[in-house]
């Protein structure tokens, strides 16, 4: 997809929440526990800034929960009707970014790569979370849950493309909004230890599955010199059948060939010896790769 397509979209998800706002959907939103909650909604903002006003501390009581940056960053814009959803607008364009980021860092394509590329393209990855119906309302209703998500989203990011800075810095930042981020610092330190691991990219080779093709070529030798040995034996039986056929001319050569039926005759007798041993390991072969294949 190319960048101006993409900041197109971009465009569009920011214009959507701006009619929503203007719609006063933000005000019926404030109430409803599904996108706004008491550590998250915008009430407690509110709050805490018209204590800040009267020149009251906003953590006096507990009517506020919201750190004081997110206060200092909500005070410009909390008196305007519509401006007063940009920085959550900003914050779900940046996260939408991050995932941007992250995803083009995994499904980064491989030379030794030989299949077809990812079901959804990155660009359509980020545009699924910005008209996301959560990230949407929570967006619309001023809730600090889009910084928190922009904190996380960051942190991923951070983890794949290998920057531990930007990883931990995302980290504090969802820490100091909501608590809950933290529970990411041990799988985002193993992500930044051992990094993305692609599956496609990284198969390892069952080793059953070695020894079964080593069977296969093992059974298919023996099936081979199994029909070149009855092919043998045949011959030698139709042999003494077409000297019966032979005329008076070619029966004079008899005694050349009685010598050689006699030293035909003893390879043919122990012809059956050699065909049931072959069987036998054939069917020993058969076996094994049975067995194999039905090994998980």
């Amino acid at each position: 997809m190319p960048w101006s397509r993409l900041l197109w979209h971009w465009s569009l998800a920011v214009g959507v929440r701006f009619v929503l706002v203007l719609l006063g959907v933000s005000d019926w939103l404030l109430w409803r526990p599904e996108v706004s909650t008491p550590a998250n909604t915008a009430l407690k903002t509110r709050e805490g800034l018209w204590l800040l006003q009267y020149g009251l501390s906003p953590y006096l009581g507990a009517s506020c929960h919201t750190p004081p940056l997110w206060l200092a960053v909500a005070a410009p814009w909390a008196h305007h009707r519509v401006l007063n959803a940009l920085p959550n607008i900003v914050c779900d364009i940046v996260a939408a970014a991050a995932v941007l980021l992250a995803s083009r860092q995994l499904f980064k394509p491989h030379p030794s790569h030989k299949q077809d590329g990812p079901w959804m393209q990155p660009e359509q990855l980020s545009l699924l979370y910005l008209f996301n119906p959560f990230t949407l309302l929570t967006c619309v209703a001023g809730a600090t849950t889009s910084a928190e998500n922009m904190a996380v989203m960051l942190a991923v990011a951070g983890s794949v493309m290998r920057r531990p800075a930007l990883a931990g810095a995302a980290v504090a930042v969802g820490a100091y909004i909501g608590l809950h981020p933290l529970l990411l610092t041990l799988p985002l330190s193993m992500l930044l230890w051992h990094g993305p691991e692609d599956i496609l990219q990284q198969v390892p080779e069952w080793p059953l599955k070695q020894q079964g093709q080593q069977n296969r070529q093992h059974l298919n030798q023996q099936q081979q010199v199994g029909a070149s040995h009855s092919s043998g034996h045949e011959d030698n039986e139709t042999q003494p059948r077409s000297t019966l056929q032979q005329g008076p001319d070619q029966q004079q050569q008899g005694p050349q060939r009685a010598e050689a039926g006699t030293k035909l005759a003893k390879p043919a007798g122990e012809a059956p010896a050699r065909q049931q041993q072959q069987q036998q390991s054939v069917a020993s072969s058969r076996q094994t790769a049975a067995t194999i294949k039905q090994r998980p």
